[in-house]
């Protein structure tokens, strides 16, 4: 984003608007050019294998994007390409979506015996371009043939989707691994296996990321008099409340194949084994482990991180940010009595969405260190 551009995020936001680009092969369309755009929406969540979902309503008066077999731009498969216009007149790619679903809907009235066409609207469901890499399962099982995780998860995305690494990892991948139909779900037991996270930018281009390397904060946000925060609250569920992991290698086997089975328990606070919040086993499966000690090992890791390294959200409703992405680094200034209080999270969760009147406020989920909430608990 230009400086233009970030300086105005808390200002008058005038003169934005939203440009939409069809693509099928080598035809494009300029959506916004040709008919318009009614609304459109974009939710990114980091939790799902196809993180980026959304839809938009397109307005077609004359008709002539109305799909009516594969191969039109705006009939499933195509790609569309959705970039936020600023008032400076800059651009930011929000994101490349592919067609999942499209409706056409054609209004028509009748004058004198004869129908004329009285407009048209398309309506779209969109993923992201994970779902090319969650369709195109393997045909035959998939065999190692690199030294590392990520080189493997490269090669399964080439020619689908190009990628940029973020890493210096060297985490391996045992001799015997193999995966079987499911592409998108070997990309991330690999991924997982490395300790890396991955997101689609908004040229459709998948990162590789590193969670443990520092980041410089993309955005710092507070409320206030020409601020950007408008609403800020917290939530806490059962459900993150886990003591007990039981890993199992999912990788089949022949006759003679033996089960795998590690188990580990949190074994102090009140949240432990047994404890006062009562028990809770997450079952944790990856066809990686192909011995009892992987099996442990990953039992135990897996329970560490979702212990040692918990987490709390913190639901942020802002101005809109067009240029933030899963697993950016936001600061967050709440207010204090005595003097602000300035937490620092990762954004793990983000909806945008927008009509012809222009850009509605943005919601945002930050993930939060506990150790943190200690800071905020006791800000008074």
């Amino acid at each position: 984003m230009t400086e233009w551009a970030l300086a105005s995020l808390t200002g008058s936001r005038t003169g934005e608007s939203v440009r939409v680009t069809a693509r099928v092969g080598s035809v494009v369309v300029d959506v916004t050019e040709v008919g318009g755009v009614s609304t459109w929406w974009l939710e990114a969540d980091a939790s799902r294998a196809v993180q980026t979902q959304g839809g938009m309503t397109v307005a077609d008066p004359d008709g002539v994007l109305t799909p009516y077999l594969p191969g039109d731009p705006l009939a499933p498969g195509g790609r569309i390409q959705i970039a936020v216009v600023m008032g400076d007149g800059s651009q930011v790619p929000r994101a490349t979506m592919v067609i999942t679903e499209s409706i056409p809907m054609d209004s028509w009235r009748q004058r004198q015996g004869v129908w004329q066409r009285t407009g048209s609207t398309v309506s779209l469901s969109l993923s992201d371009l994970a779902v090319l890499l969650q369709r195109d399962r393997f045909q035959t099982p998939w065999s190692r043939a690199g030294a590392s995780a990520l080189t493997e998860v490269q090669r399964m995305c080439a020619g689908i989707v190009n990628t940029i690494t973020d890493t210096t990892s060297s985490a391996g991948v045992p001799a015997d691994f193999v995966a079987e139909r499911e592409r998108l779900d070997a990309i991330d037991d690999l991924l997982h296996h490395a300790g890396l996270d991955r997101r689609l930018d908004g040229a459709g281009v998948l990162h590789i990321l590193d969670p443990t390397r520092s980041r410089i904060p993309v955005w710092e946000v507070s409320g206030g008099d020409g601020q950007a925060l408008v609403e800020v609250s917290r939530s806490m569920s059962l459900v993150d409340v886990v003591n007990a992991v039981v890993a199992t290698s999912s990788a089949t086997g022949g006759a003679n194949h033996t089960e795998l089975v590690g188990r580990a328990y949190l074994e102090d606070g009140v949240e432990r084994w047994d404890g006062p919040l009562g028990n809770c086993t997450e079952f944790y499966a990856s066809p990686l482990i192909t011995t009892q000690e992987q099996a442990q090992k990953a039992a135990r890791t897996r329970l560490d991180n979702l212990t040692t390294n918990a987490t709390t959200s913190v639901n942020l409703t802002t101005l809109p940010h067009p240029g933030i992405e899963l697993h950016d680094t936001v600061r967050v200034q709440f207010p204090s009595a005595s003097r602000p209080l300035t937490l620092t999270g990762t954004v793990t969760r983000w909806r945008l969405e927008a009509d012809e009147k222009g850009m509605k406020p943005m919601t945002m989920t930050l993930t939060l260190p506990r150790r943190e909430m200690l800071r905020m608990k006791w800000r008074w």
